[in-house]
């Protein structure tokens, strides 16, 4: 509660009861859906670990997760990639989702610089995977990735096969292959690469589709990429819808930087001065440790931060 009222005060009384605090695994999310810096929870994160020794598998898997979460939300991303290639060797293998997280590799190298390498490995495991079984997220991000780098081949087969395995009745909880954001994500992926177009028809589907409301499960990049597509066109109203809708917790936490990013570029650009400063300064409170890839990005943003400001 005092994290989402923004209640500093009240977050600092609590620091020397860290090591008892049985919630710290969802201040990360918590924290960056708030647009808080993240040393808070670092700082906590490490005194529990001074009294709770990480001595069995499922507490050290549980305390590289913790960190993970928060190297991502900072901007440490070759760190947070590094510590989830740790969870294949040191976590407990029962808790261990390996499809889930190469997905969370590829989805943020999509929207943020430095991940490249770490993203080509992540697709190839689901590749693998993706071939000898049905998986339909395996399925469905190997080929957002071979899309991504430009490689559209086998596209228009991958939507068939995904869409061939959704009956029309089997009801699952995130609808993402029901609703079919995978295949019309694919499809506006093929269609605008290397392009800006006035016309395109995919986006369109995609973007209806998307204000049915989000995807519960890791498919948020299709808004993000909406509003760039959208920006891109020079359509800011669109673009700027696109990017408000978003979830607004732990689903997001990978993407919750950029999204602050890309929501104060557009803001600005829509002329809602106030709302840009906000997203942008929530970027800068996240994004406070970077790599060197990201600096840069964190650079730009915080001039155009001051300029907003000194209007």
């Amino acid at each position: 509660i005092a994290a989402i009222l923004r209640d500093t005060r009240t977050l600092d009384s609590l620091r020397a009861r860290f090591h008892d605090f049985r919630g710290l695994g969802i201040l990360p999310g918590l924290f960056l859906s708030q647009g808080l810096n993240l040393g808070f929870v670092a700082d906590g994160t490490e005194e529990w670990a001074t009294v709770h020794p990480p001595d069995n598998p499922r507490r050290r898997g549980w305390l590289i997760g913790q960190r993970a979460e928060i190297a991502v939300g900072r901007g440490r991303l070759t760190h947070w990639a590094a510590l989830l290639d740790s969870l294949r060797a040191f976590g407990d293998p029962a808790e261990f989702d390996p499809v889930g997280t190469d997905i969370r590799v590829v989805q943020l190298a999509l929207a943020e610089p430095g991940l490249d390498s770490a993203a080509a490995r992540a697709a190839e495991r689901l590749r693998a995977r993706a071939g000898h079984e049905d998986d339909l997220d395996a399925i469905c991000w190997a080929e957002i990735w071979q899309v991504a780098q430009g490689d559209t081949t086998d596209t228009r087969r991958v939507i068939g096969h995904l869409d061939a395995l959704v009956p029309d009745d089997w009801q699952i909880p995130d609808r993402v292959y029901q609703f079919g954001v995978c295949q019309r994500l694919l499809e506006a992926m093929a269609e605008w690469s290397g392009r800006v177009l006035d016309q395109a028809p995919a986006l369109e589907r995609l973007d209806s589709l998307m204000q049915l409301g989000p995807p519960e499960r890791p498919l948020q990049l299709a808004n993000l990429a909406i509003a760039r597509w959208r920006r891109e066109q020079g359509n800011t109203e669109r673009a700027y819808a696109a990017i408000r809708r978003q979830m607004q917790f732990a689903a997001l936490i990978d993407l919750r930087p950029a999204y602050f990013r890309e929501e104060g570029r557009l803001a600005a650009l829509a002329g809602d001065t106030t709302n840009a400063i906000r997203a942008y300064e929530y970027y800068l409170n996240v994004r406070d440790d970077p790599d060197p890839a990201l600096q840069p990005v964190v650079d730009s943003v915080r001039a155009e931060l001051a300029a907003l400001v000194a209007r």
